[in-house]
């Protein structure tokens, strides 16, 4: 299916493009000569804090846990690689291909355990008893009981 444009949509759009480019480089331009360090160790901050809770709160499974846990060997691992690309290739690390795979692994391994360990304990979860409910969406997409059984968290 080929779609027609009216001779005048596309110069428009063409232009709407450069004046959104220029605007936005424009506002965006005061941040390029910030130093992104300060900004990627508060970062850190948040997801320690996380994986604080995480861990004590006992309700992640243990593979999840240590998944989301790699995630900082991912991290420690991509600014050793940045380094090594700097300074060996005098590239940053997106440009050289081995070292940037190398690193992404880790976040690709850190991501598997998240979901092995989701998926395992999804699988072992008690399925519902006849004294639960169970919410299913229905045929015009509402989420309808399919008991009488009112929605309570004995909690």
């Amino acid at each position: 299916m080929t779609i027609v444009m009216p001779l005048f949509v596309a110069p428009l759009q063409g232009l709407a493009a450069a004046i959104s480019a220029a605007s936005s480089s424009a506002l965006l331009e005061p941040l390029a000569g910030v130093d992104p360090a300060p900004l990627f160790v508060l970062s850190l901050l948040p997801y320690l804090a996380f994986l604080r809770w995480a861990g004590r709160s006992g309700r992640f499974p243990p593979l999840a846990l240590r998944g989301f846990q790699f995630t900082l060997v991912f991290v420690a691992v991509t600014i050793v690689a940045a380094v090594v690309a700097e300074l060996r290739f005098g590239h940053q690390l997106a440009d050289v291909d081995p070292l940037h795979g190398g690193a992404e692994a880790f976040l690709t391994a850190a991501n598997l355990m998240v979901l092995l360990g989701f998926s395992a304990a999804a699988a072992d979860a008690p399925q519902p008893q006849g004294h639960e409910q169970v919410l299913r969406p229905g045929e015009d997409g509402v989420v309808h009981p399919e008991d009488e059984a009112s929605v309570s968290d004995p909690r």
